[in-house]
């Protein structure tokens, strides 16, 4: 797992869009994370406080990124408010989401944004989805997953603590 710096995740940030974008596709498809978008009825949130600016969201995701464990799932939501100034930003750091935390589910709210944004954003690593519109949801041929099913393809659980990823909490962690 790559320890990320500032200065580079700055340069990835910056990326020409459709550049950061097909990164954060190849990460996806390489790290085959779902088949599908998650869709998630409610969203939950830790209570750590959203970022100020683009800037302390870089620092946030090097924060998660270079951690020993990475979270199931990111709420970008949670890190900045949406909608945010800039679409696009929101758009980028999805994509860098994606780069810098390759299994973790990352979730966006259906109502930020209009339905091209949210669709941009899917495309950029986004495959998690909360308060979708069933209509838009099926636009996008997404489709509930179950979670454990995710967790077993991601991270090869058999339940017994083997695949050193498990927050299923179903099983013993010893390995």
């Amino acid at each position: 797992m790559p320890l990320y710096h500032i200065e580079d995740v700055r340069k990835v940030f910056n990326l020409p869009l459709p550049t950061l974008v097909y990164h954060a596709q190849e990460v996806q498809q390489r790290m085959l994370v779902t088949d599908g978008i998650v869709v998630q009825e409610s969203a939950e949130y830790d209570a750590a406080p959203r970022c100020e600016n683009v800037e302390s969201c870089l620092q946030k995701l090097i924060e998660l990124s270079n951690a020993d464990k990475h979270p199931e799932t990111l709420a970008l939501d949670a890190l900045i408010p949406c909608p945010p100034e800039d679409l696009f930003d929101w758009v980028r750091l999805t994509a860098l989401a994606r780069v810098m935390l390759p299994k973790t589910l990352i979730r966006i709210p259906a109502d930020c944004g209009n339905d091209a944004v949210l669709a941009l954003c899917c495309c950029a690593g986004a495959n998690a989805l909360s308060g979708a519109n069933p209509l838009f949801v099926n636009s996008l041929k997404m489709r509930n997953i179950d979670f454990e099913e995710h967790h077993k393809k991601v991270h090869g659980c058999r339940g017994d603590g083997s695949c050193g990823h498990c927050t299923c909490g179903k099983h013993d962690h010893h390995h």
